[in-house]
């Protein structure tokens, strides 16, 4: 069993969880309600422990958040700071300084580039794809998720 959030075309509960522990994530891209001082907050638990699972399973990490999310909590808690890589928001620094948002979660630099990845080499053109299942490339590995 789980739910499903028709608007956000996403499954919630235990399945969804475990399914996420079987992938690895470059980088993650995680939507969310509101953003405080403490942290990021989203609409439910469930969502939370959803993207709580990917965020155990990748590599780097952006929350995405628009001004009007600044200074808002929602029911469920993300986590702090410290839980993602970046900030990407159309907030300016002044307010972000202001609500006591670390400005430094907003350089791009916080972001790993996946193409450093050692399990994962991007191909300069198409015809060098491999589609053998024993090359280095064959791991499960999803470059983005948006949450």
């Amino acid at each position: 069993g789980g739910q499903v959030l028709l608007r956000q075309s996403v499954l919630l509960g235990d399945d969804a969880i475990r399914s996420a522990s079987f992938w690895k994530f470059d980088l993650a891209l995680l939507g969310a309600e509101g953003m405080t001082r403490e942290g990021v907050w989203n609409s439910s638990p469930a969502v939370v422990a959803l993207q709580k699972a990917v965020l155990a399973q990748s590599r780097a990490s952006a929350v995405l958040l628009d001004r009007t999310k600044l200074g808002r909590t929602a029911p469920a808690f993300l986590g702090g700071w410290d839980i993602v890589s970046s900030l990407l928001t159309d907030a300016p620094l002044a307010a972000l300084k202001g609500e006591g948002i670390p400005t430094y979660m907003t350089k791009l630099e916080h972001i790993k580039s996946y193409n450093e990845s050692p399990s994962l080499k991007m191909p300069e053109k198409a015809d060098e794809i491999s589609r053998d299942e024993d090359s280095e490339n064959s791991d499960l590995t999803l470059p983005t998720s948006l949450l």
